[in-house]
Parts: C-alpha cells; sequence; structure tokens
C-alpha cells in the first residue's frame, strides 16, 4: 500500500508531493527502487477536472487500485491559481476487497478539507516541519514535513494494526480504523426457516430488540418466519428484520422448509464426502440416532442415493431399515449445512398462449400472482395458506399452467 498526496500547485502539472515508502508512485532521488506503477499514464484521474472532484475515485493499472478522493478548493486571494487541488491516495493490489479502504481515503479527505480551510494545513506544509526519524543532528536533511510524516504514519498503522490516530493539529484529528468487509445478508424470507448456530438464548440477553428476545424460543430450525410470528405473536415483517439481524450477525443460517414430499440431490460437493473422512464423521455425528452406532459409510451410500424425481418419501420407501440409524430430519438438515445436498424446488408458470381458466375464487386470483415462474411451491403455500399436495391439485387441474423443478 502506498500513502500520497497528489497536488499541482507549485506548476508544472499534477505531480507526487510525498509518498510513503519512496518512489513507489514517483521517482526518488535517495531511492533506488522502480515505481510500482508510470504515474504519469494516470495523473489526469488523480487530479481530474475541477468538475470531476469532490468525489471518489478508483484506477487499476499494473495490478494495482489506486483509491483517492480528489478534493478542489477555490480562493482568489490565497491561492495563486484561484484554486488548489489536492487527493490524499491508498494503493491496494488490485484483487483485494477495497470497500473498507475507500471508506478510510473518504474520511481523509474530509478531514484534510477542513484542515486546510481553517488551518492552511496543506499548503503551509513547508512551513512547519517535524524532526525526522533516524537522522542525527546535523545532517543535511534535517526537516521533515509534516504531510510526509502523516504518508508514514497512516501507512504503517493501517498495515499493523488496522488503525491510526494522528493529531494533525490542536484543532484537528485524524482517526482510521479498517473494517472487514461483510458479505451481502440474504433476504429473510416467510417461507424460510431460520436455523441457529448458536444457542440464541445465550447469544440473547436483555438488551437486545424486544422482537429478537420474543422470536428467539420459537427459533429451532423448524419453524419458518411465517409461523414464529404467528407463534410470537408478532408482525411477519418485524419478524423477517429481526431474523435479518441474527444473520448479520452470524447467529443463524436460512434453510427451506423440511418436507417428506420435497426432493433433495447431492451437489458437485457430494464428491468430497467420498474422500474427506472429518466430514464424514461430522455428517454421521449429526444425523445418527444417540443410541445406534452409524457408519460413515452407511451415510454416504445414503446422500448418494438422492435424486432429482425421488421425494424423501420415497427414498425412505427404498430402504426403510435405514430409519433404524438416522434422524432423517437431521440427516437433511446437516448435508444442506455442509453444502453436500440442496432443495430441488418446485415453480409454476402461466402459459400466455393457452386458453385461461377463469379463476373462481379470490384464492385462485391471488394464485395468479405467483405464476411467472419466479415463486417456489415454499412461497406460495405459506403465503396463500395452502398445503402443498393442494397447490399441486389445482395447478394440475388448469390447462394454461406448466409445472417445473429446478
Amino acid at each position: 500500500m502506498i500513502t500520497e498526496i497528489e497536488t499541482d500547485r507549485l506548476g508544472g502539472g499534477p505531480i507526487v508531493l510525498h509518498q510513503w515508502p519512496l518512489a513507489t508512485a514517483a521517482p526518488d532521488p535517495d531511492h533506488i527502487s522502480s515505481s510500482l506503477f508510470d504515474f504519469s499514464q494516470i495523473s489526469e484521474y488523480i487530479i481530474p477536472r475541477q468538475d470531476v472532484c469532490q468525489q471518489p475515485v478508483a484506477v487499476c493499472t499494473n495490478g494495482y487500485r489506486i483509491l483517492g478522493h480528489p478534493v478542489c478548493l477555490e480562493d482568489t486571494e490565497k491561492y495563486t491559481r484561484n484554486e488548489f487541488i489536492f487527493n490524499f491516495c491508498l494503493v491496494i493490489r488490485e484483487d483485494e476487497e477495497c470497500s473498507a479502504y475507500e471508506k478510510a481515503v473518504n474520511r481523509i479527505a474530509r478531514v484534510l478539507t477542513d484542515a486546510e480551510e481553517q488551518e492552511d494545513l496543506l499548503l503551509g506544509d513547508e512551513k512547519g516541519f517535524e524532526p525526522p526519524k533516524n537522522k542525527e543532528a546535523g545532517a543535511s536533511d534535517s526537516r521533515v514535513p509534516k504531510l510526509r510524516m502523516l504518508c508514514e504514519n497512516v501507512y504503517e498503522d493501517l498495515n499493523n494494526y488496522g488503525e491510526c490516530v494522528i493529531r494533525l493539529s490542536d484543532a484537528h484529528e485524524l482517526n482510521l480504523k479498517l473494517f472487514a468487509s461483510i458479505p451481502p445478508v440474504p433476504s429473510a424470507k416467510p417461507f424460510h426457516v431460520p436455523f441457529g448456530i448458536v444457542d440464541l438464548s445465550d447469544a440473547v440477553n436483555g438488551l437486545w430488540d424486544m422482537t429478537m428476545q420474543r422470536i428467539t424460543p420459537y427459533v429451532d430450525g423448524i419453524n419458518h418466519i411465517a409461523r414464529i410470528a404467528e407463534l410470537a405473536s408478532v408482525d411477519t415483517t418485524l419478524v423477517q428484520q429481526a431474523v435479518h439481524q441474527f444473520l448479520r450477525f452470524r447467529l443463524v443460517v436460512l434453510l427451506d422448509m423440511f418436507q417428506y414430499g420435497a426432493t433433495y440431490a447431492p451437489t458437485p460437493e457430494i464428491g468430497r464426502l467420498l474422500f474427506d473422512e472429518a466430514l464424514q464423521e461430522d455428517c454421521a455425528e449429526h444425523a445418527s440416532i444417540s443410541t445406534a452406532s452409524t457408519s460413515t459409510g452407511l451415510i454416504v451410500n445414503a446422500y448418494t442415493k438422492l435424486s432429482h424425481g425421488v421425494t424423501l418419501k420415497a427414498w425412505i420407501v427404498q430402504d426403510q431399515s435405514i430409519l433404524q440409524y438416522i434422524d432423517v430430519r437431521r440427516f437433511i438438515t446437516i448435508g444442506l449445512l455442509r453444502g453436500i445436498i440442496y432443495r430441488v424446488h418446485w415453480y409454476a408458470t402461466k402459459d400466455a398462449n393457452a386458453q385461461s381458466t377463469a379463476a373462481t375464487s379470490s384464492q385462485d386470483r391471488q394464485l395468479d400472482r405467483y405464476l411467472d415462474g419466479s415463486h417456489c411451491f415454499d412461497e406460495i403455500c405459506v403465503a396463500l395458506s395452502m398445503s402443498p399436495q393442494e397447490l399441486l391439485s389445482r395447478l394440475r387441474s388448469r390447462k394454461d399452467v406448466h409445472v417445473f423443478e429446478r
């Protein structure tokens, strides 16, 4: 990572005024290393036109990403060119997650803007020097600009500690902290089943949101969100919001409703189950009936027999002896959590070219809204308070509807 200040106030176009480490963005007489990239090729983006300032910029070159926030300050009396453009940049590898650094760059721009407007911190940098590090008294380079020190401190502290606190003056202080990027949280729908990966009764205390406290006893890996709302006498939307927070804190994951009429099939990860003994033992431990001793070979064989077109009920009928060794619900749940199986969903779509079947009830009219091929049976059943068998019967009685699985 390189920390730079770019400015055109000294004439001759944009230049690198300060950088750390030295000679990483522009040649340095005291450093023999070559630069990471050619600054002249990207200078017009780092110090852009005035109408592009006051907003974040990112430039990728030579495998690196330069993040900045150019600022243009106008003052006809203070600046010889009537304006002062500067940009404090951070440089990271192009393939690195950059959201945390973008926020840091934006904050640096705000703090330096205030410091320049109120105290001429940037313009007066030549007048304010601090003693350099590792320099003996009387050495030729006896003074180091404050902004050079700022670049070095930001670079060292963010790399070593992920945060920094730097006092720029008596009135201004720079506080930065790099927060780990949180992956997007999946949307919690009424038909989803929240499954606790920790003991929620221990995680949720009296300081938490009242809705979270109220629904916690019903988050058991069996009830879907709409059912939890009904049991807790809470609005479904509030339960969805509470589950969303559980997801953010990684307290739960979302599963599909468990049904014996549902179909499950192996994912490509099933191959890992064949050779990963730790995964085999993990699945066997969670799926086994406590009083039985279940071999890992039986677990592997059972997962490979799941397939398209075979419901869970039919799978059990094929070999009922398996019920002596495994708990079917836990068997399916651990398979979903470990990514070795997935739920095959049913969908329905309305054929616009076929003769339309007149809706005979309000429920049929509501059903038509879900016949676009994007709503699974679980979603439709929960929304219309209908069993899967009843839904399938209604759809198959209509000539203008096609049912498919994926």
